[in-house]
């Protein structure tokens, strides 16, 4: 499902840092950002996509692509996973 810059931040937990995961040449890299780097990532992002699967059992329910590399987003615990799958 497509989501809007506004709709992808109102997921993003609380904090100043927010973590992110990447897929480099076969290898899933993690990274916290600041808060602002990410809205700024999702701003600049031709597309948001809500991650589905093992993405979002783990809180990263958020995937753009940036610098040429789908990133999966932290997100809020639990959105809305329990009512999807049942």
């Amino acid at each position: 499902m497509k989501l809007t810059v506004d709709e992808a931040i109102a997921l993003l937990p609380d904090g100043d840092r927010i973590h992110t995961m990447a897929a480099a040449q076969g290898i899933a890299l993690g990274a916290d950002w600041t808060r602002e780097a990410v809205i700024k990532a999702l701003h600049d992002a031709r597309n948001i996509f809500e991650a589905t699967g093992f993405a979002r059992e783990i809180s990263h329910g958020i995937v753009i692509i940036h610098n040429g590399h789908p990133t999966a987003i932290q997100t809020k615990p639990d959105i809305n996973l329990k009512k999807e799958t049942e």
